[in-house]
């Protein structure tokens, strides 16, 4: 029985201690703080002080070393204009001239940043339903709520859309931590049902949902390739009707030149002269007289008409006459 009471006494101081060693020294933003050491400089001492592992104030034989730490004639850390960089556990020793330890403290930092103004924004569906968005640059870290007629309500939902919606019902949204809050601007609910037209945000979703921008895109091109495809057979056939009445001149044409017949040929002097000589060349036949008798006459038939015989034409040229004549 005894054993057991000490096991859980030892387990109390235990957890006691922890409970205190996490507990944290909250500051906000830009304030300062002064670790008090107490512990008043003395000749030949040793201090040094420590932001977790780091040194960042240290003192030998009464020396001070090169550091950008503010500590007083006591030993206490004086820091200024905090940032969320400086959150650690600060440690601190200070010994006598022999190493003797007079006093040590520890101290945990947690600086905490300001809250920002946030924004509210009442967005309205086409069915009239209002919908409350808060927003801030950096919202991560802060604890949101709502706030109805200057009263808190348990909602943490963002966007949130309040069930009471009327002239008297004005809204706020915070945000808050344990140090500092910000309230945005109030506002009230008066949407009203605009018909079945999208909003912008819908539009918007639209635009984000990708599957339905590549059918958009596909029916974009689909157009484009129709529009191009109607233009080019409508210069085809266009150019088929301007070529229907050169066509039929051009036949009109042909028949004018089958119906007159070729142009004459255009004759050079060597070609006349080429066509005479052939001309006057004499048929050995035709200058031999004819020694055979003639044919009796026929009976002549008073009903028949009698054929004339035909004239030979003399192709001789005269001077062809006057050789022969000679030559006789």
């Amino acid at each position: 029985m005894i054993h057991q009471t000490t096991n859980l006494f030892l387990s109390l101081s235990v957890l006691v201690i922890n409970a205190f060693a996490d507990k944290c020294i909250d500051k906000l933003e830009g304030a300062s703080l002064t670790i008090i050491l107490d512990s008043p400089k003395q000749d030949g001492d040793a201090l040094i002080w420590k932001c977790d592992d780091k040194v960042i104030y240290e003192r030998k034989r009464g020396k001070e070393s090169t550091f950008p730490a503010n500590v007083n004639n006591n030993g206490s850390l004086i820091l200024t204009n905090l940032i969320p960089s400086m959150s650690c556990t600060y440690k601190a020793e200070h010994h006598d001239k022999v190493g003797k330890l007079m006093k040590k403290v520890t101290e945990r930092l947690c600086v905490l940043p300001r809250a920002p103004v946030p924004t509210l924004v009442v967005k309205c569906s086409p069915t009239g339903v209002g919908t409350l968005h808060c927003g801030s640059q950096s919202i991560t870290g802060f604890k949101l709520s709502w706030i109805h007629n200057n009263k808190d309500i348990n909602e943490k939902s963002n966007p949130f859309q309040p069930k009471q919606h009327g002239e008297k019902d004005h809204y706020k949204c915070r945000l808050a931590n344990s140090l500092d809050k910000q309230d945005s601007n109030e506002v009230t609910i008066s949407c009203k049902a605009s018909g079945p037209g999208p909003e912008p945000s819908d539009f918007k979703l639209l635009y984000n949902n990708k599957w339905m921008m590549a059918i958009l895109v596909g029916a974009g091109i689909l157009l484009l390739v129709l529009t191009v495809s109607l233009v080019l057979v409508s210069c085809k056939n266009h150019r088929l009707q301007n070529r229907k009445p050169d066509n039929e001149e051009l036949r009109l044409t042909h028949l004018q030149d089958i119906s007159t017949g070729p142009p004459p040929l255009k004759q050079t002097p060597e070609d006349r002269g080429r066509i005479q000589t052939q001309e006057v060349v004499p048929d050995p036949s035709a200058s031999q007289p004819d020694t055979q008798p003639p044919p009796p006459p026929a009976e002549k038939d008073p009903a028949t008409p009698v054929p004339q015989p035909r004239k030979k034409l003399n192709l001789i040229p005269k001077t062809q006459d006057c050789a022969n004549s000679d030559s006789i």
